[in-house]
Parts: C-alpha cells; structure tokens; sequence
C-alpha cells in the first residue's frame, strides 16, 4: 500500500468515527427537542390553568355584593401573582 493510500484509508477511517459522533449528537438533540416540548407543553397548560382561575376570580368579584368582593378581592391578588410568576418562570426559562 502506498503512502497516498494508507493517508486516505486513515482519513476515511476517522470521517467514518467522526459521522457516528455526528448521528449520536442528532441523536441527543432530538432527545432534548422532545423534552423541551414536553416541558414547554407543561408550562403552557400550567400559564392557561393559573389565568382560568384569575378569570373566575374576576367573574366571582364582579357579581359579588359590595359587601363581599373585599373577601374575594384577596383570592383574586392571589390568583394575579401565582400567574404573574408562573409567566415569569417561563420567561427565564426560554430567555
């Protein structure tokens, strides 16, 4: 074998382990694609929960006699922050 051959046997060999590291990282990265869908999946059903229950808080304030609605005015403060952190927690996590 020549010296021209055995450089090109050796190079081929290494593209060769070179294109199976390539194919193990698509690999992972379709692994992590899936993940960060599933995670954003969840966060996302967990941001539309957090601002049905506001909703219905501001629907319960806005039949409620002038006398009660200060009682409900604390469950729907409530409702705002847990929404307004879960909307923060899902901005750092994507920022």
């Amino acid at each position: 074998m020549t010296h021209k051959e055995t450089y090109i046997q050796k190079i081929k060999k290494q593209l060769d382990d070179l294109e199976f590291e390539i194919e193990r990282l698509k690999d992972k990265a379709a692994q992590k694609r899936a993940q960060v869908h599933v995670e954003y999946s969840r966060q996302m059903m967990e941001l539309n929960t957090k601002k049905e229950m506001l909703n219905k808080e501001l629907e319960d304030l806005a039949i409620a006699s002038e006398d009660a609605w200060e009682e409900l005015k604390t469950g729907a403060d409530n409702a705002w922050q847990d929404l307004k952190e879960a909307v923060e927690r899902a901005r750092n996590h994507y920022s």
